[in-house]
């Protein structure tokens, strides 16, 4: 209750309780889940990672999902107070993918001073939408609007095309998850990355926060079907008044329809027509992702080393991977 008393002012689906529930579950044992909290008004769900002098804290599912994550506080006076908990553990700390406009950037820096290293990571792309994104084609080149006709065209010879983005409840979430997992089977990412239906460890994962997401009524299934096939599917969530897009594939088999830009305009137009703020696409910016757009959300690394054996056999062992890895690009 606590948890969920604090998601209102939560910025990122990574700090639902879903979440925490489906990561707790699938990604990590639970000897190694760590949850700091201050007052019950803020908590840092984390993993200890490491053996014996080289123990340290991560914020939990970054390490597997590389998602963005952060501490989840009340308040900037609730933050602070975590973060002075945070120290108290003694443990370095590695936090991935925080926001680089996070409060908690500043709280850590007040707590550690020089002893936290702060490093620039990749962004991940993101609309930020208003009533024009009701019709996306409209923000496209001419000619990547000829594109997508064109697209529709060719789809429209496998039978009628049917694109939607589903809200299921509880008692719908598996079929419509059946139906994605197969398509994201066929496509290009099976071949990357595993299918999410064969994948033990995210797929699992997934599942499980997809049924505690229809529970929520955050979750949306987008689909994209002509005739009797299904060409390209999206797992997404609304949260925090933004469409995360967490999951997508489709049939490489009707790659000429180009099923995964047919339905990324149709989310698109979904977000824009809810009144929703943002369309996040996650991941990182991809040729794909920079049809639509050039904005990129920033995030930073941040890494802690209290003055304790573990603060310095982290912050040796840390320069010490650095030193290999610019030898090993000279060499």
């Amino acid at each position: 209750e606590a948890w969920r008393a604090l998601e209102g002012g939560a910025a990122l689906p990574t700090q639902s309780w879903a979440w925490l529930r489906a990561s707790a579950s699938h990604l990590v044992g639970h000897d190694a889940l760590q949850l700091v909290t201050a007052v019950d008004e803020a908590v840092a769900p984390l993993i200890r990672r490491g053996g014996v002098g080289s123990r340290r804290l991560e914020l939990l599912s970054v390490a597997e999902l590389s998602e963005p994550a952060d501490l989840l506080c009340a308040d900037d006076a609730s933050r602070a107070a975590l973060c002075r908990e945070l120290a108290k553990t003694g443990l370095p700390m590695r936090f991935e993918r925080v926001p680089a406009g996070s409060p908690t950037v500043e709280a850590l820096r007040e707590v550690y001073g020089r002893r936290l290293l702060e490093r620039e990571q990749e962004g991940s792309p993101a609309i930020d939408l208003d009533p024009s994104w009701a019709e996306p084609e409209s923000k496209l080149s001419s000619k990547r609007r000829s594109d997508l006709r064109r697209a529709m065209r060719r789809a429209e010879k496998l039978g009628p095309v049917d694109l939607a983005v589903h809200a299921p409840g509880p008692d719908e979430v598996d079929a419509l998850l059946d139906e994605a997992w197969a398509v994201e089977a066929r496509s290009w990412r099976a071949s990357r990355e595993g299918a999410l239906a064969q994948d033990t460890l995210r797929g699992p994962f997934f599942e499980t926060f997809a049924r505690l997401a229809a529970a929520d009524g955050t979750l949306r299934i987008a689909l994209l079907r002509a005739g009797d096939e299904t060409l390209a599917m999206q797992l997404n969530v609304v949260f925090a008044n933004a469409l995360w897009l967490l999951k997508v594939g489709f049939d490489e088999a009707h790659g000429k329809c180009s099923p995964g830009m047919l339905l990324t305009a149709e989310t698109i137009r979904y977000a824009a027509t809810q009144g929703l703020a943002a369309y996040e696409f996650l991941g990182v910016v991809e040729s794909w992702t920079s049809i639509w757009t050039d904005l990129v959300r920033p995030y930073v690394t941040l890494r802690t080393y209290p003055l304790s054996w573990s603060g310095a056999t982290g912050f040796v062992g840390d320069v010490a991977g650095k030193v290999r890895a610019k030898l090993g690009k000279s060499s």
